[in-house]
């Protein structure tokens, strides 16, 4: 027990505030032992700072969120098609109640495909590097397809195997008492 006249000082640690109405906007409150009690209606209380509404990001949704209140965090995904350019995909309240920097979402991008020899390319959909293109391999006559014959530009980079051609090849074989020799090509 603290005795008559006993004075404290109370203040609130970095990223809080006192709430009450009686004490808000202060920085500190001394509280005096009284007769009766302390000289405040009320003890004072400190409380996390706002930081106010969570930054809307676009091409994004909020996959996790503690609160809006200092040292709260909020975590964004990006929707298909969009991926983030580098930085963080969380956000904090600072201790000055103001949210750090909030991530963009960028539509997602893959790098130039070029047609394998002796196969034709073509471009089903898309730019051909943008998300959502679509790619068609089609081997030259005598070649079959090795790979994926289509690819998709995905959120992160193209669908499927890489494809090539292979020169068709007919195996060979043996004719029970019998013999073979090869006599050319046929056009």
């Amino acid at each position: 027990d603290l005795q008559l006249g006993a004075a404290i000082l109370v203040e609130c640690q970095p990223g809080y505030f006192f709430g009450q109405e009686e004490h808000y906007e202060k920085a500190e409150v001394l509280l005096i032992c009284v007769v009766g009690g302390w000289n405040a209606r009320m003890i004072p209380i400190c409380e996390p700072i706002y930081c106010g509404m969570i930054p809307l990001v676009e091409n994004a949704y909020i996959s996790s969120a503690t609160g809006v209140q200092y040292q709260d965090q909020v975590t964004y995904e990006c929707y298909g098609g969009y991926g983030f350019g580098g930085g963080s995909a969380t956000v904090e309240c600072q201790i000055d109640g103001t949210w750090t920097q909030a991530p963009t979402c960028t539509a997602s991008s893959c790098a130039s495909l070029t047609a394998p020899a002796n196969c034709q390319m073509v471009l089903e959909n898309g730019d051909g590097t943008s998300y959502g293109s679509v790619v068609h391999f089609e081997c030259d006559t005598g070649y079959q397809i090795l790979g994926a014959p289509t690819r998709y530009c995905t959120s992160t980079d193209w669908s499927g195997d890489p494809a090539s051609c292979e020169k068709l090849q007919c195996p060979p074989f043996e004719v029970e008492n019998g013999v073979t020799s090869t006599t050319g090509f046929v056009d």
